[in-house]
């Protein structure tokens, strides 16, 4: 039998759904809940570091290319 996925998984697994169809709002919500529920999966902090980290890069970008 396989292991049975804890809530933070899910949570973070449908993070990550959101964030490639580009509902990016939805993304950060979910990356926090799967941290919220399992503060140990580190997996959860990296994605919504990096997504962070791209995020405010584009946005500078942008910002400063008007």
């Amino acid at each position: 039998m396989g292991a049975i996925a804890g809530p933070g998984l899910i949570a973070g697994n449908l993070a990550s759904v959101h964030y490639e169809q580009n509902n990016l709002e939805l993304a950060i919500i979910h990356y926090k809940q799967a941290i919220l529920l399992d503060s140990t999966f580190l997996e959860a902090y990296n994605n919504l570091v990096s997504f962070m980290y791209h995020f405010l890069c584009d946005v500078t970008r942008d910002y400063l290319t008007l």
